[in-house]
């Protein structure tokens, strides 16, 4: 671990030194280019403005730990989608897994990834202003971004619908009153091509205004299909597109109406995960050698599969209508927020991962409709300002998981578990693949409404000291309905189970209060405790066990609620005419009841919910950026996290074949994980860039140097602590030379991403029904060339 964050250092070295030893070359020429003298002096760092209080305001001024990106920066830096934020943002990680259903965020160690529908995650997205009712919603690309607010920390009194890790709020480019364009085109390594654009601009003199985007990214697959008998030699690819429009009306003076709709679809043979380590005991250890075996050689850097025909996929389209109003009433703003979102995803994975027919198939079909109805009244600004609210939001998802399995011949002297049995022919019998195959179909729903009324203030209470208080009162019912059917044998897949029914309602009080010192105008103090909230859920995974009463018929409890309590310090500084930005944030994080999910170990393929008694993460973040002229910037954000479950005696085991698993891990038994660390968390992790602007004689072009270093320290995937899901610490170089025409009205880039090749892993997990380990191993080095023009 030493070496690779010696190794991540001395990158992060490289990366300033060089930028610097070009401004030496290139600050001469910049002085001979007229005015460039009096504009470096004026230059400084532009101050986002940013809406995560409701209303605009200078970033420095928002009493909590918040990252904004803007869409320039985020094309720049070669992101594409959500997820890409984890190079960047402090504390902020991503669990990948087979689908976006099981995909999701986790913000300083803390929030929930599960495949079941009637979960939610901790950490919530919001698309302008609509708050997403599942994580994998948002997990799309992102085009014609405005900018990108990452709020840390709980955040349910002005977003509510459990944000208690945090929010990442997406804003898109609204319609211009003036005429304006722009198309990008980018071609990269694996045949990577994305193409996008954007036209806006006033239709007449009737006060309307339009913006229209469209995107299409095609990619071929970054992992290698060797088995012959499957048509495809590449998977985990990329195809995609959308378009976006958007209606701005200006209704007088008073009244501004704005209508978005969106359309996304996408089609992918995603998301297979490669071999890292093959069973070396268990019943399968022998049958996975002999097949998968004659085609995959394990290890950290292993991007090749075997597959059949059933192979990974997932389709997904998305049907999106925001209808936003507001309506100036004196020095007040009256904001409606109408959201109505649908998001339908087919996808399906070869469980076993083999090159031959045996745990084919575990599928769903999932739709999932929302729609949202906020109401805000924003004060104007003032020694006394403050946001009050009503929210309404409903949720509807329908389900079909289905799992098919066929019969195998075991291999000479193969011992079968008789639970396994049945899966099982006697060598003498059947061909190896005979046609039956067993087939179990769950079929679920769930409906969530949501029901809330917030308040926000904030009182100067003298010209240095404010104080601001807040309050949500949440009320929320989820009701459930599965049932199953089929013939596996594997313990709950097995089981058959008709019609249940169950709900659940809840009511909750949510709320803030912080105090916020400026020391002088360009440096501020503040402290800020929150309460937190996540509402109850059920576990609606297919693998998940079902407890049966005395008379045989199913119990079906839900999981308690996450309660969430918050404390933040932080202190903020605008130094050197604006030349040097700095926050630096302490914070102390506890959960109540906190949803984990965690992979069963007992060979059932499946994930299990349970609630953790309490959890506790703490740590510090620290971001700075320095611009000290018009032709250099820098910057640099470090993170510490430390979490842990801090009373967990009942948690899952890790796999059988496990060494050192505790005594109480026998069959049905439990481990006490108390005190352990957090999966998905790193406890240290960072990111450096540096940025050389030379212009180009005086005409007015511009070249553009950027070098990027992100590091991590070693990460554990596995709540259960199996040191084998355990990726050691790396760094990754990232760099992009650009040359831009004056007005920035054209650009040619060239960049590379993940410059030397570093192999890791984003996901470790025991390989469900073989035993082994498996990754979903992150992209390799990317290259490629981008044009831009705007009009």
């Amino acid at each position: 671990m030493r070496n690779e964050l010696l190794a991540g250092a001395a990158l992060v070295a490289l990366a300033m030194v060089i930028p610097t030893a070009a401004i030496a070359q290139s600050a001469g020429q910049a002085q001979d280019i007229e005015g460039a003298a009096s504009q470096s002096d004026n230059q400084g760092i532009a101050e986002i403005i940013v809406t995560a209080q409701k209303r605009e305001q200078v970033i420095s001024e928002v009493p909590m730990a918040i990252t904004a990106i803007g869409g320039e920066a985020f094309e720049d830096q070669g992101l594409d989608s959500i997820d890409d934020l984890v190079d960047i943002i402090p504390s902020l990680t991503f669990g990948s897994s087979s689908t976006a259903r099981g995909e999701g965020l986790v913000i300083r160690g803390f929030g929930t990834t599960s495949f079941s529908d009637a979960s939610e995650g901790a950490v919530g997205i919001v698309i302008d202003g609509v708050v997403l009712g599942r994580q994998a919603a948002g997990l799309l690309d992102l085009v014609d971004i405005e900018r990108i607010e990452v709020l840390r920390g709980p955040q349910g009194t002005l977003f509510g619908k459990n944000a208690s890790a945090g929010v990442v709020s997406v804003i898109t480019k609204r319609p211009t009153d003036t005429f304006e364009a722009d198309f990008r085109a980018l071609y990269g390594s694996d045949n990577e091509v994305r193409l996008g654009g954007s036209v806006s601009g006033p239709i007449g003199e009737s006060g309307l205004a339009a913006r229209i985007t469209g995107f299409v990214n095609q990619r071929d697959g970054i992992l290698n299909q060797l088995n012959p008998s499957f048509p495809i030699d590449e998977v985990n690819d990329e195809d995609e597109w959308g378009v976006r429009g958007k209606l701005s009306f200006d209704a007088g003076e008073a009244v501004n109406i704005l209508l978005t709709g969106e359309y996304q679809k996408q089609d992918t043979l995603c998301c297979n995960w490669t071999t890292r380590q093959f069973a070396t005991a268990g019943p399968f250890a022998a049958l996975q050698r002999a097949t998968a075996g004659a085609f995959v050689t394990p290890g950290e850097g292993n991007r090749d599969v075997a597959l059949t025909i059933r192979s990974n996929f997932q389709e997904s389209e998305t049907i999106a209508a925001t209808l936003d109003i507001d309506v100036v009433l004196g020095d007040h703003t009256l904001r409606s927020i109408s959201g109505y979102r649908t998001f339908d995803i087919s996808e399906g994975n070869k469980t076993d991962q083999l090159p031959i027919s045996f745990f084919d198939l575990a599928a769903t079909d999932s739709e999932i409709e929302q729609f949202s109805q906020e109401i805000q009244l924003i004060s104007p600004d003032g020694p006394f300002e403050y946001v009050l609210g009503l929210y309404l939001f409903n949720l509807k998802v329908d389900s079909v998981q289905r799992q098919e399995a066929s019969f195998v011949r075991p291999a000479p002297g193969l011992n079968i578990p008789a639970p396994l049995a049945p899966f099982f022919l006697p060598p003498a019998a059947l061909p190896l693949f005979p046609p039956e195959t067993l087939v179990n179909i769950q079929n679920q729903s769930q409906e969530t409404w949501n029901y809330a009324a917030f308040g926000q203030a904030t009182l100067e209470v003298t010209d240095a000291l404010s104080v601001t208080a807040g309050a949500r009162i949440i009320h929320e019912t989820l009701d459930v309905a599965f049932d199953r059917s089929g013939g596996l044998p594997l313990g709950a897949f097995g089981q058959f189970i008709a019609g249940i029914e169950d709900d659940v309602s809840d009511t909750a009080l949510t709320g803030m209060a912080s105090v916020r010192y400026e020391f002088t105008a360009d440096v501020s103090a503040y402290a800020t405790y929150s309460r937190g909230y996540k509402g109850r859920a059920y576990d609606l995974n297919a693998g998940s066990p079902i407890v049966f009463d005395a008379n045989g018929s199913a119990i079906y409890e839900p999981l308690e609620n996450e309660t969430v309590n918050h404390f933040e310090v932080g202190l903020r500084g605008r130094l050197l005419d604006g030349r040097l930005q700095a926050a630096l944030t302490g914070f102390h994080t506890t959960v109540d009841d906190f949803q984990a999910a965690s992979q069963r170990t007992d060979g059932i393929p499946g994930f299990v919910l349970s609630n953790v008694g309490k959890f506790r993460t703490k740590g510090a973040e620290l971001e700075v950026t320095i611009r000290p002229d018009r032709v250099f910037e820098t910057g640099f954000n470090l993170s510490y996290v430390d979490a842990r479950y801090v009373d967990f005696p009942n948690a899952e085991c890790g796999p059988a074949t496990l060494a050192g698993r505790p005594a109480s891990c026998g069959i049905g038994g439990t481990q006490d994980l108390s005190g352990a660390r957090a999966a998905n968390s790193p406890e240290l992790s960072g990111f450096v860039y540096s940025t050389v602007f030379v212009p180009l004689s005086n005409s007015g072009w511009e070249a553009s140097l950027r070098g990027e270093v992100s590091f991590q320290s070693d990460t554990l995937y596995s709540l259960t602590q199996d040191p084998n899901t355990i990726q050691d610490g790396y760094a990754l170089v990232n760099g992009r030379l650009q040359l831009t025409a004056p007005g920035k009205r054209y650009s040619v880039a060239v960049f590379g991403r993940n410059l030397f090749d570093v192999d890791y892993a984003e996901s470790i997990f025991s390989t469900p029904v073989l035993g082994g380990y498996s990754q979903f191993i992150a992209n390799d080095r990317r290259l490629g060339v981008e044009v831009r023009a705007s009009f």
